[in-house]
């Protein structure tokens, strides 16, 4: 706790100090995942405001090593941490990010003050979040509105008033801070060429038969427990190598960003079977060009629904993780957005039953994106760009 007050002390010297740095209109900065990822909410945010508004200055945050390439012409890209980075932050009037201000340094320094600050976050919620872990008391909740100023930023990305519930009650923000739209990265998932495109993409990647049916797993990270289900326990199971075979189909898995040591970053698996892991290709990609996806927790699903696509829940651990681990917004019945296998066999029943009707549970799926998605739509990007300049005092209400 002594760390932790020290902390914030700093933070809000910081948060004054830098309050009298000159911030330009027109320079945005972007960062995501520590500073170690660049395809996520920010990433397609980034790119669409640099082709959409050029008279935007944007800057991207990023670790040395990280793949930027992906990135538009115009947007440069600075190290994390470095005597430029730092000139960056405090010159910026707008910061974006999907994680917090790690995305833009390691050490944590405040330097927001007078600069609108999005966090888009990274996926809805099903797995409890920041306060809403565990239960907090009247002093940590003190504590945490008061760290909020120097260590949280003043606006999230909502998609709908359901999830807006957890935005409150996980930072401690009411409506006034919040952004209503979909996440940019999901814009991908109304343009039917790019859908193609990510398709031939896989195929090319795993050397898979044109048309081939793709069945996608992408369990969540946990954070107290190192064993995850991985189908590469299954790759001479007889009966799952049979039924893949028999609906030309195959299995590709991919690990939580930050467990996919477990595998590498390279996409593996012996062209015999129908099993495949695949690593080093962004989730937004993959989910594109999946015919039926299996998760657990991860949110990927959510996701997912705005395809209207199968969506199978393995969760065989369900009991451990909502008592021991994080712990859930929801019963598995009350979020289930298709079938919700917990054995092997259930599980592979499951996946023949959507290859072969994979319109099965279409109202289900419906039902749950009109829930979490109610503010989703391809213009999302654009609804955020005006937003914030609504927020900036540069345009009225854009709604």
């Amino acid at each position: 706790m002594e760390n932790r007050f020290f902390h914030l002390v700093n933070g809000y010297i910081q948060h004054i100090i830098n309050g009298f740095s000159y911030r330009d209109q027109n320079t945005w900065v972007f960062g995501e995942w520590f500073g170690d990822k660049c395809c996520d909410n920010s990433f397609y945010l980034a790119n669409y405001i640099a082709r959409e508004h050029p008279n935007i200055n944007i800057f991207w945050i990023s670790k040395a090593g990280v793949d930027t390439s992906g990135l538009h012409k115009t947007i440069s890209v600075v190290e994390m941490d470095s005597e430029q980075s730092i000139k960056v932050l405090k010159s910026s009037s707008v910061a974006i990010m999907n994680q917090g201000f790690i995305d833009f340094s390691s050490k944590g320094t405040d330097y927001f003050r007078n600069c609108i600050t999005l966090n888009l976050w990274h996926g809805l919620m099903w797995k409890k979040i920041n306060m809403d872990i565990r239960k907090q008391g009247t002093f940590a909740k003190i504590f945490h509105k008061l760290s909020s100023r120097v260590e949280s930023a003043n606006y999230y990305l909502v998609s709908s008033k359901e999830v807006g519930k957890h935005i409150h009650t996980a930072f401690l923000k009411n409506e006034k801070s919040f952004v209503f739209a979909g996440y940019p990265r999901n814009t991908v998932f109304y343009n039917r060429q790019l859908i193609d495109i990510y398709r031939s993409k896989l195929y090319s990647i795993l050397n898979l038969p044109v048309n081939s049916k793709i069945i996608t797993y992408m369990p969540t990270f946990r954070d107290n427990t190192d064993y995850v289900f991985s189908f590469m326990e299954l790759i001479h199971d007889n009966e799952l190598n049979a039924l893949l075979k028999q609906y030309n189909a195959f299995i590709v898995e991919k690990s939580h960003f930050i467990s996919s040591e477990r595998f590498g970053n390279k996409s593996v698996g012996d062209n015999n079977t129908n099993i495949r892991v695949i690593n080093d290709i962004g989730a937004t990609e993959l989910l594109a060009a999946t015919d039926i996806l299996i998760t657990d927790y991860s949110s990927c699903f959510f996701d997912f629904l705005i395809l209207d696509r199968p969506i199978i829940h393995y969760i065989y651990d369900y009991d451990y993780y909502v008592n021991s681990d994080r712990g859930v917004y929801y019963t598995k019945e009350e979020i289930a957005c298709g079938k919700i296998p917990q054995t092997k066999s259930e599980l592979l029943k499951a996946i023949e039953e959507y290859l072969v009707n994979p319109d099965l549970d279409h109202d289900l799926r419906l039902k749950q994106r009109n829930l979490f998605w109610e503010y989703d739509s391809e213009d999302s990007c654009e609804r955020i760009y005006h937003s914030i300049r609504k927020i900036q005092g540069l345009e009225g209400d854009s709604k």
